[in-house]
């Protein structure tokens, strides 16, 4: 299987429905004899060496500019050259991306069109139930690819914002050997290498050793923490049509959980007069702790029966061990009129298991082509099952009342003194789906895939003073998507898309009192989302680059979202949630030596009216602004006779929201990042890269009274060698 090229653009001829469908059906049966080399089946969907980058998100070898949904690629050149502390950080110039949590450092938050989105490693879903998340190390990515919207059809059980493909570094036909060094602000300190080489003469067989271990501080005073990664991969050409990458990772994550949760009383508005210092903790620097090992091992398989046919397979089983203790604070005291005159309601949280995954897919896919059709039919199952076994708390025990400008660190809770009670969850899915694409006369391009999923959830609460200790889902689940696409003259290509996801919540959410006896665990119905989504991309042939122009609307039934029940806060299930918006993004090379990639979305989300504290009726969602927008120029000092020197610089924006309850206003935010690289020869390269250069303070989002700094001012900067 080759790698997509880019389409030329003929004069507009009319297609008929039916004869495209016809040949859809037709693909299947045709074959031919040629056979590819390995190379060309193990390293054709992304490589260091691959001519164009198509995304592997998409499972077929698909250019982003050329498929008819809105589709984005973060290559590895991007991850490097600018500050990533975590992968949500990578996201900050994709279109429609909001962190609406800022820096907590112990989670990625990534929401996308109103929505969270689903996290992929190597196009395997990852499993998240409160804490046990996947934990992804940014030195160890290649390339990070988003499909904005629902993707259930490819995927099955997923969040409708999008999923979010995590493409880590593997074997390279070329070798490769590089070390850096890197340090900045809050004493950032790290070392790792990636290496790259033959095993053997004829680099049949291959090997990549990637490596790093840091250490830093937070804003948050008192915390701190180190990290150590380690992911060895091979790549054996078993024959010229059939090659296996065998691959493994470690991680080892210790340090003091970031807590930072602050009331909205001291941040978004002020507090009897004064704000709230940024950096102020209201946990236990002393006893918190969040201790992860976090081991896996898998393979990807590829066999190409000829030139037509192929099969692909992939596995990966993943286990994390888990310790974590948190004493947070939260603005639950304090009223829509004004703060408590108590102090902030503060609780130790405590998580201590383990979370075992095993997921498989396998597909066959084949081509056809003809004087006018190009035809790409694939099919395939996936298997996912997950368990995850912890004691813990629940929403954990309250503790002495923090005086918010002064809090307290002392007689904090011993762990034989916090109450705990087992839990479990266990979670299969079974996935059979289908997808098939034909361009006709390299002019119109359709689309379809259908996907089927069996989905069981056995969950189990031990908690003495629920009135139930067990839920279970068994669930079937049909999801399909549609488009078409067509390629006009001067690069201008219209398309129109449907999409549908569904999302299991696996977790067995407390619904009513907070007494013994008047509560109980039980697991939300699936949450079910369409989308339609209407565009343009403009990728004329003197452009180096391409523009997508989207209009979208996302209905959601079952839709999770903030409710008051008997005149409490609380997560419950609504008839129906809503976003409709527009994107605009451009990734493009303006002259030879300035590069612009901008992004711009308007969006409204919705959801069934509801009154505030103050008896008002709204229909607006939580921690979702109307306006986000970003842009980065990077120019290259080439005609000042300085062309190893590359100087970026970017601007983000974040449009104002509020706290849809209590009504607290976020204001709005407008952030500067830059960078510079310098490559001194082709063995030494430096970076330099900064995000929030004016270390301006900010809120980045606000619900249930509880609001989120945004993170400061970070520098940092790289040397590396490479040879």
């Amino acid at each position: 299987m080759t790698v997509s090229h880019r389409l030329r653009r003929p004069t507009p001829i009319m297609l008929s429905l039916l004869s495209a469908v016809a040949a859809l059906g037709a693909a299947s049966a045709h074959a031919a004899d040629a056979a590819p080399t390995a190379t060309d089946a193990g390293e054709a969907v992304i490589s260091l060496d691959a001519v164009n980058v198509t995304a592997e998100v998409l499972k077929i070898n698909v250019l982003p500019e050329e498929t008819p949904q809105s589709v984005a690629i973060i290559e590895k050149q991007e991850l490097e050259e600018k500050v990533l502390r975590k992968v949500d950080d990578a996201l900050r110039y994709t279109p429609g991306f909001v962190n609406p949590y800022g820096a907590d450092y112990d989670t990625n938050w990534m929401r996308m069109r109103g929505f969270q989105v689903t996290t992929l490693v190597d196009g395997q879903t990852q499993y998240q139930e409160g804490y046990f998340d996947t934990t992804i190390e940014p030195f160890g990515l290649e390339a990070i690819e988003v499909i904005s919207g629902p993707a259930s059809a490819l995927y099955g059980d997923s969040q409708p914002g999008g999923v979010v493909n995590l493409v880590t570094k593997k074997p390279t036909k070329t070798p490769q050997k590089t070390v850096t060094l890197t340090g900045g602000s809050q004493s950032f300190v790290q070392g790792g290498f990636d290496i790259s080489d033959f095993v053997t003469e004829d680099g049949s067989q291959r090997y990549r050793l990637v490596a790093m271990a840091n250490r830093e501080d937070s804003f948050v005073n008192g915390v701190n923490g180190w990290r150590a990664y380690v992911a060895p991969s091979w790549t054996i050409d078993i024959s010229e049509k059939t090659s296996l990458t065998l691959m493994a990772s470690y991680l080892k994550d210790k340090k003091t959980p970031s807590a930072a949760f602050m009331p909205a009383w001291g941040t978004v508005v002020d507090r009897n007069g004064s704000k709230i210092p940024y950096g102020t903790n209201y946990g236990d620097p002393e006893h918190d702790v969040y201790d992860k090992d976090q081991a896996s091992f898998g393979w990807e398989f590829r066999h190409a029966f000829n030139d037509r046919l192929e099969y692909k397979q992939s596995f990966t089983v993943k286990h994390t061990d888990l310790y974590f203790r948190t004493t947070a604070a939260y603005g639950s005291l304090d009223t829509a009129a004004g703060p408590s005159a108590n102090g902030l309601y503060r609780a130790t949280l405590l998580n201590d298991g383990t979370q075992t995954s095993f997921t498989f897919d396998n597909n066959l896919t084949g081509t056809w082509k003809t004087d006018d059709i190009d035809t790409v039919l694939q099919l395939g199952f996936d298997y996912q099952h997950h368990r995850n076994k912890w004691d813990g708390n629940g929403l954990g025990v309250a503790i002495e009342n923090a005086d918010p400008f002064n809090p307290s660190h002392s007689g904090m809770p011993s762990d034989s003194e916090l109450k705990l009670w087992g839990n479990e969850i266990k979670k299969r899915q079974l996935g059979l789906y289908t997808q098939a694409q034909t361009v006709w006369n390299d002019t119109i391009l359709l689309k379809g895939g259908m996907r089927y999923d069996f989905v069981k959830i056995d969950a189990t609460n031990e908690n003495p003073d629920s009135i139930n200790a067990s839920d279970k889902l068994d669930e079937g689940q049909l999801s399909w998507n549609a488009g078409v696409m067509y390629f006009g003259p001067f690069g201008i290509s219209p398309y129109l898309n449907y999409s549908e996801a569904f999302f299991t919540n696996a977790s067995m959410a407390q619904v009513g009192g907070y007494l013994p006896g008047t509560y109980g665990y039980y697991i939300y119905e699936p949450v079910e989302t369409e989308q339609l989504e209407a565009g343009v991309k403009f990728t004329p042939d003197w452009l180096d680059g391409y523009v997508n122009i989207a209009w979208f609307r996302l209905k959601q039934k079952n839709a999770l979202a903030q409710s008051v029940i008997g005149g409490i806060l609380a997560q419950s299930q609504v008839a129906q949630k809503e976003s409709t918006g527009i994107e605009f993004s451009v990734n493009a090379a303006l002259t030879d030596n300035l590069r612009l990639n901008a992004a711009y979305t308007y969006q409204e989300v919705t959801k069934p009216k509801y009154q505030d504290a103050f008896g008002k009726w709204h229909d607006e969602a939580e921690l979702s602004p109307k306006h986000v927008a970003s842009a980065w120029l990077s120019y290259n000092f080439a005609d000042f006779g300085l062309p190893n020197l590359t100087i970026g610089n970017g601007i983000r924006f974040l449009g104002s929201t509020r706290d849809t309850y209590y009504r607290h206003k976020v204001d709005s935010a407008t952030l500067w990042d830059a960078n510079a690289v310098y490559t001194y020869d082709r063995h030494w390269k430096f970076v330099a890269s900064a995000s929030n250069i004016t270390d301006h303070r900010y809120v980045a989002g606000c619900d249930w009274n509880t609001a989120y700094y945004g993170e400061g001012r970070v520098v940092r900067g790289t040397v590396s060698y490479s040879w």
